[in-house]
C-alpha cells in the first residue's frame, strides 16, 4: 500500500513540475488539433490555451524587476524522437504570427512525464509546451500560424560525447534496420576542467547491412544521424479555438 501511494504521489509531483496546471500534456485518446509529417518526423499540436499570467520583467529605465500581467498563448506540442538524444523543436523568435502581430520571444518547457523513449525498433515521442506573451491590449485571436524550423538533439552533460552518440545509434530505428555498426573517436578540446564539451567526438562506419543499402547510403545515413539535426519546416495554421480555451 505504501509503495502504491508513493508512486501516485511521484506521478502527481512530476505532472505539476513539468506541465503546469491544469493538466499534463498527454491527452490519450484525444485527436490532435493539427498534425504534420516532414522528413519522417511527425509533429502534433495537442492543446491550445489562452490565459492571463503574471510575469517578472526587467525595467531598463528604473533598473529593477517589476511584475506585470500578460496575455499568454500556450501550445502543447508532441513530436517524434528519432533516438535517445535530447531532442527539441525550435523555430525563430517570430515563429508565431497572427493578424499583424509576430512573436518576438517565447518560452519552452519540456514534459518528461509524456516522454516515450526510442528503443531501436520504434521512434520515441516527446512533448513540450510553448508559451508566447502579449500585452493585455493585444487582440490574440485565430487564425494563428505556428512554424517550427528544425528538430535538434542537444549535447548531453551527463555522458561523454562518444557514449551519447553510440547510445543514439543503438536506439535509432533507421540505424538498427540498416545494420549500422559505428565506432567513435574522442579528442580533447583543451578546455579546462569545469567547462562544458571538454571533448569533440566523431563517428566512423565499421559495417552495415549490404542487403539494405549501399556503402555510400550507409555513410550518408551515419552522418545524418551524427549531426543531430532534422530540418522541417513544420507549419501549422489554427483557424479556430474551442470556446473553453479562450479568455472570457
Amino acid at each position: 500500500m505504501k509503495t502504491n501511494l508513493l508512486k501516485a504521489f511521484l506521478l502527481i509531483l512530476i505532472c505539476l513540475l513539468f506541465a503546469p496546471p491544469p493538466d499534463c500534456l498527454a491527452r490519450d485518446g484525444v485527436p490532435a488539433i493539427a498534425e504534420a509529417t516532414v522528413n519522417g518526423i511527425t509533429v502534433k499540436i495537442v492543446g491550445i490555451k489562452q490565459s492571463v499570467e503574471k510575469r517578472e520583467l526587467w525595467s531598463d529605465t528604473e533598473k529593477k524587476i517589476y511584475s506585470a500581467d500578460k496575455k499568454a498563448l500556450t501550445f502543447d506540442v508532441c513530436f517524434s524522437a528519432p533516438d535517445s538524444g535530447d531532442w527539441s523543436l525550435w523555430g525563430t523568435k517570430d515563429m508565431l504570427t497572427f493578424d499583424q502581430f509576430r512573436s518576438w520571444v517565447w518560452d519552452r518547457i519540456p514534459s518528461l512525464r509524456d516522454e516515450k523513449p526510442a528503443d531501436g525498433k520504434t521512434m520515441g515521442e516527446k512533448c513540450e509546451r510553448y508559451t508566447f506573451d502579449f500585452g493585455l491590449d493585444t487582440e490574440v485571436e485565430p487564425p494563428f500560424t505556428l512554424r517550427f524550423d528544425q528538430l535538434f538533439a542537444a549535447r548531453s552533460k551527463a555522458l561523454h560525447p562518444c557514449a551519447e552518440l553510440l547510445k543514439r545509434f543503438a536506439t535509432n530505428p533507421r540505424a538498427v534496420s540498416a545494420g549500422l555498426d559505428v565506432g567513435c573517436d574522442e579528442t580533447a578540446t583543451g578546455n579546462p576542467p569545469g567547462l562544458e564539451f571538454k571533448y569533440d567526438a566523431s563517428v566512423y562506419l565499421d559495417g552495415y547491412d549490404e542487403s539494405v543499402l549501399t556503402g555510400q547510403e550507409a555513410h550518408v545515413l551515419m552522418l545524418e544521424i551524427e549531426s543531430g539535426v532534422i530540418y522541417g519546416p513544420w507549419v501549422f495554421t489554427i483557424d479556430s479555438m474551442d470556446p473553453d480555451e479562450s479568455l472570457p
